[in-house]
């Protein structure tokens, strides 16, 4: 499932909120979740100081959580992901031979 939570943390006496978007993908294997994994990680955040990304492989799917202090780096940040994802399970289906 994913969803987006607010959280809000104390910084030099001031609030500063940070918004994440957590996505699981299932794959049909844990080797092709890895693949895409490795796909995405390859792809820098623009702006490292103000979004980050986390990627993990459980099983056979594939966990991302995007956090960023301004909530429009954080949509185009998801978007690119998402975009990224596509992009490599297209490769997988067209080019990828099953391991015998």
């Amino acid at each position: 499932s994913s969803g987006i939570n607010a959280e809000y943390g104390q910084t030099n006496l001031r609030k500063r909120v940070m918004y994440s978007c957590e996505i699981a993908i299932p794959f049909p294997s844990e080797r092709l979740a890895t693949i895409a994994m490795r796909s995405v990680a390859a792809d820098k955040e623009p702006r490292k100081a103000e979004t980050t990304r986390a990627l993990r492989v459980t099983d056979s799917t594939l966990h991302v959580t995007v956090s960023s202090s301004q909530l429009g780096f954080l949509r185009v940040s998801v978007g690119s992901v998402m975009d990224l994802i596509k992009l490599s399970c297209d490769t997988m289906a067209l080019f990828d031979i099953p391991p015998s």
